[in-house]
C-alpha cells in the first residue's frame, strides 16, 4: 500500500502501535530519464510491547520493628540494573527488584522498569501505612543505654507528650517533651540514653503522658 505523503528519502513513523509490528516497507525511487526502481530489500518494523510491571508486598501496614519487602517483576524481563524506584515521588538509590520498608520508610512506592528491549513502563503505586496501636514501643530492649520510645500518633489532633524515665524507687532519671502535630511521623522516634556509667543497670519505667488528653502509657526498659 502506498503511504500518503511519503515522498522523501526518509520515512518517519509516528504514533506507532503494537498492531504495526511486522509491517514491511519498500521504497520506489524515480530518477528521470532512468525510470523507476523498487528496492529489492525490505525494511521490517519490530514493535516491542511495553513491559508489564507488577509490584507486590505481603503487608502494607507496619508497626515499629516490623518490616515488609516490596518486590517488582517485569514481562518482558528487566535489563541489568533496569529498576528505578521512587518513594513519595523522590528517587531511591537502588536498581534492584526489591525494597525493604520499615516504620521510618512509610509512604508510596513505585518502580519504573527498563526492559531487555529498552522499553520503559511503570508499576502501579503501592502505599505502606502505619498501623495504629496503643502500645508503647521501646527498643532495643534490653539495652546498654541508648534506646528509642515510640507511641502511635494518628495526626488528627496535636499532642504534647512528656516522656519520663523512673528508677525502681520512683526517682525521675530523665524527662523530655515532644510536640506532635500534623505531618509528624505516626511513630515519632523519641531518643534516650541512660548509658555512660551514670545510670545503674536494672529496670526502668518509661511513662509517656499526653498533657492535652491526659492519656498515660508506660513500659519497662532493661539497662544491662
Amino acid at each position: 500500500n502506498n503511504i500518503t505523503g511519503a515522498t522523501g528519502a526518509t520515512l518517519n513513523l509516528t504514533n506507532v502501535t503494537q498492531a504495526m509490528n511486522g509491517n514491511r516497507y519498500r521504497v520506489t525511487a524515480t530518477a528521470g530519464p532512468c525510470g523507476t526502481v523498487v528496492s529489492t530489500s525490505v525494511g521490517a518494523l519490530t514493535v516491542n510491547p511495553l513491559p508489564v510491571v507488577t509490584l507486590n508486598t505481603p503487608m502494607v501496614k507496619l508497626v515499629p520493628g516490623r518490616t515488609t519487602t516490596l518486590t517488582a517483576s517485569s514481562n518482558p524481563p528487566a535489563a541489568s540494573n533496569g529498576y528505578a524506584w521512587t518513594l513519595n515521588g523522590s528517587p531511591i538509590s537502588s536498581t534492584g527488584n526489591s525494597q525493604t520498608a520499615n516504620i521510618d520508610r512509610l509512604g508510596t512506592y513505585q518502580v519504573t522498569v527498563t526492559d531487555v528491549n529498552g522499553c520503559v513502563s511503570k508499576s502501579s503505586p503501592v502505599t505502606i501505612f502505619a498501623e495504629g496501636s496503643d502500645r508503647v514501643w521501646i527498643y532495643p530492649n534490653p539495652t546498654s543505654g541508648a534506646f528509642q520510645v515510640r507511641l502511635y500518633h494518628s495526626g488528627e489532633k496535636a499532642e504534647k507528650r512528656v516522656v519520663t524515665i523512673y528508677n525502681t524507687i520512683g526517682q525521675v532519671i530523665e524527662s523530655k517533651e515532644f510536640v506532635l502535630v500534623a505531618g509528624i511521623p505516626a511513630y515519632l522516634q523519641m531518643n534516650f540514653d541512660l548509658g555512660g556509667g551514670a545510670t545503674a543497670k536494672g529496670a526502668y519505667v518509661v511513662k509517656v503522658a499526653d498533657q492535652y488528653s491526659g492519656r498515660i502509657v508506660s513500659g519497662i526498659v532493661m539497662v544491662q
